[in-house]
């Protein structure tokens, strides 16, 4: 009978070395397990500008603002006629300038309907023109500043027989005369600002004071320039007579005005008047 006893007693003994070397290994692996490191999650990181700074904005190019010509230290060369200029690179602005002026200036209306009014002759009722009722009288229809004439632009192509221009040494600057037709229609002289495409016309002081009407001999030709004047010329003929004009150009005022006209027909001699 003590047999059985002692068996039971030998397999409760193996029973719990087991359990024991169970639990061992089991102890061992969580406590390995507990030795790796957790991934953490990984958040993105955010640049972000201070609330106290601004981005400058992106550069625009702007044009540089070039400098006006000065013309008082300007000194010109030679003078020529229009095929000296024509080639050179800025004419084409130059020309396109020159376009936006009306042929006949206000200052030439002026001058002719002041002459219509004041013409016993072509004027023998005495009629009171303005500008607004001169082209509306038969007798003006044909008139320069009538019809197609009122609109009538400056051409470049008007400086082909003798117009005359003069270029600065250093290439800045531009003078120019457009002596016009006959009577004084479409004169002008003007300064042009090269590097800045800007074209200024000459004031004239005393056109429509001179004769009571307008040039009748307007300025063709650029003469020596003599501080802030330059000297031109100009002349007219007809029927056996003609007249040389003086006029003097201030560049730095940009005015014009008659100083001497000199008259003579043939076999007389001359007349002149100071101004």
């Amino acid at each position: 009978m003590k047999q059985p006893l002692k068996g039971n007693i030998t397999a409760i003994i193996i029973i719990i070395a087991i359990v024991a070397i169970t639990a061992g290994v089991m102890g061992w692996l969580i406590a390995k397990q507990s030795q790796i490191p957790v991934a953490q999650p990984v958040m993105p990181i955010v640049q972000t500008q201070p609330q106290n700074q601004t981005i400058p904005p992106q550069a625009v190019p702007t044009q540089q603002n070039l400098t006006k010509v000065d013309w008082n230290a300007i000194q010109f060369d030679a003078c020529g006629k229009k095929d000296k200029y024509e080639k050179l690179p800025w004419w084409n602005n130059f020309s396109a300038q020159i376009a936006k002026y009306n042929y006949y200036s206000d200052n030439y209306v002026d001058s002719v309907i002041k002459s219509a009014n004041e013409n016993k002759y072509l004027n023998p009722d005495k009629i009171k023109y303005t500008r607004e009722n001169y082209c509306n009288y038969k007798s003006n229809s044909n008139s320069t500043i009538c019809g197609n004439g009122k609109d009538k632009k400056l051409s470049i192509t008007d400086l082909d027989i003798n117009g005359e221009g003069c270029l600065a040494k250093d290439g800045s600057a531009f003078v120019v005369v457009f002596p016009g037709e006959y009577m004084g229609g479409g004169n002008y002289v003007f300064r042009y600002d090269i590097n800045n495409n800007f074209l200024e016309e000459a004031q004239k002081v005393n056109e429509t004071k001179t004769y009571g009407s307008y040039w009748v001999d307007p300025p063709s030709a650029f003469g020596k320039r003599i501080g802030n004047i330059i000297k031109m010329t100009g002349g007219a003929g007809d029927a056996g007579c003609g007249s040389e004009t003086e006029f003097d150009y201030n560049i730095i005022a940009n005015t014009i005005k008659m100083t001497n006209r000199c008259w003579q027909c043939e076999g007389e001699k001359p007349k002149c008047t100071a101004y």
